[in-house]
């Protein structure tokens, strides 16, 4: 086996986590081919992209936020990846310091398996401006007031949303951003999109979860000269007034490691704190 190990250089302990782990794999027969400390450089990128070409799978030392910025750093790898969490929540980042050398023994065994995740691209006059693994978000910006989101669907006409902006999550991410602005849990295997106003003017104007068919798109229809578009939290890039953005399914997947202890539903319930126990 062959892996690659990235660490989030913010994260106090993400550099000995990366140094003690790639002792481990190699003391069990992995072959490390790369040990990267984040940020990302240019340089640096045309080097790593060859040199992970064969691995078996990557590993992101940090959490959801580290393992998104290393997908939008690299491109979306057909190598699945399993990341080590130092964050708070992480629903992406499954696996737990304390349980650190015992996952990854288990990962050496290959008692895993690899879940596909939906990744939706974002295009403006057909020119593709970015991929989201979690959710684009198109925000007021600096726009001091209000402004009008008008969403079709399949071409089909929903509702023009006036409000701080609308998040199109997909179902990994309805467990982030969505998820604070007052989205629905939805289960990463469904093939959906979620539509959440951010702070909605109408009370009635509610979170929607949609099966687009083809697609489904956002124009700015009153609000300033222009708006902010973000893939993933990653730096945005304007709307102007009267551009559509269309949001459609990508062709591709985000493939994830997933561990045989892994259980969806305990994982929320562990990690968003729910207190409910079973009743016989």
């Amino acid at each position: 086996m062959k892996t690659a190990l990235f660490a989030n250089n913010q994260k106090p302990q993400a550099h000995e986590i990366l140094k003690d782990l790639s002792h481990f794999l190699q003391n069990r027969g992995v072959k490390v081919i790369l040990e990267y400390v984040e940020p990302f450089t240019n340089g640096d990128l045309e080097k790593i992209l060859p040199a992970l070409r064969g691995a078996d799978f990557l590993v992101s030392i940090g959490g959801d936020g580290s393992i998104l910025h290393l997908v939008h750093a690299i491109g979306i790898p057909h190598i699945p990846i399993v990341g080590i969490n130092l964050g708070s929540l992480g629903f992406l980042a499954e696996v737990n310091v304390k349980n650190l050398f015992s996952d990854f023994e288990t990962i050496c065994k290959k008692a895993y398996t690899v879940t596909e995740r939906l990744i939706i691209d974002g295009y403006v006059q057909n020119e593709k401006r970015g991929f989201a693994v979690n959710e684009v978000t198109v925000h007021r910006g600096c726009h001091p007031n209000l402004i009008d989101l008008s969403i079709h669907v399949d071409g089909v006409f929903l509702n023009t949303f006036s409000a701080d902006g609308v998040i199109v999550s997909t179902p990994s991410g309805s467990t982030a951003y969505s998820l604070s602005a007052g989205g629905p849990i939805v289960t990463p295997e469904s093939e959906t999109l979620i539509i959440t106003p951010i702070c909605p003017h109408t009370m009635s104007n509610r979170p929607l979860v949609l099966m687009p068919k083809e697609s489904l798109s956002i124009e700015l229809s009153r609000g300033g000269d222009e708006v902010d578009v973000a893939f993933d939290g990653q730096p945005p890039t304007p709307l102007s007034q009267g551009d559509c953005l269309e949001i459609r399914k990508s062709s591709d997947h985000f493939r994830l490691l997933t561990l045989p202890t892994t259980d969806y539903f305990s994982t929320l319930r562990l990690k968003l704190g729910w207190a409910g126990s079973w009743r016989q």
